[in-house]
């Protein structure tokens, strides 16, 4: 269920068990968000004071910015910048890099508690190694490539 969403449209966000993508065409504010068990798509800026995840997956292309920030289990998947004061990824949650963006997933948070099993996946990040270029090419090794 595709849902396009202007500024000051909406309040706090709830999603259960649907299937839902979320175009905001201005950068939204909410001061929670709450996901259970549903397939997110979303799109745009969005400002949530405090958000949690249960289970599901949820795709964020465009940048994401969070007091405190609760992945309980399921798949994170970010393109675009990800700021915060606390980020936890709880039971077997798993943020990841987003599929095809090329720049790294950036992180910059205040606090990151990652328990025993739960992930920051990396493996779709960085590209092959260039046969045209010398030295550290491909990869993420943090250089030019």
């Amino acid at each position: 269920m595709p849902l396009s969403v202007g500024v000051g449209a909406v309040s706090n966000l709830t999603i259960n068990g649907a299937r839902v993508g979320l175009t905001f065409t201005e950068p939204v504010t909410l001061p929670w968000l709450r996901a259970s068990n549903a397939v997110v798509t979303e799109t745009g800026g969005l400002t949530a004071s405090d958000l949690a995840a249960v289970g599901g997956s949820w795709s964020q292309n465009g940048s994401l910015s969070f007091g405190t920030m609760r992945v309980q289990s399921g798949n994170w998947s970010q393109s675009g910048t990800f700021t915060g004061t606390e980020l936890q990824l709880l039971g077997t949650a798993i943020l990841s890099h987003g599929r095809g963006y090329t720049n790294g997933l950036q992180i910059t948070v205040d606090s990151v508690n990652v328990a025993a099993n739960a992930a920051i996946d990396m493996s779709g990040c960085g590209g092959l190694a260039s046969p045209l270029a010398t030295g550290g090419s491909g990869g993420s090794y943090g250089g030019r490539g």
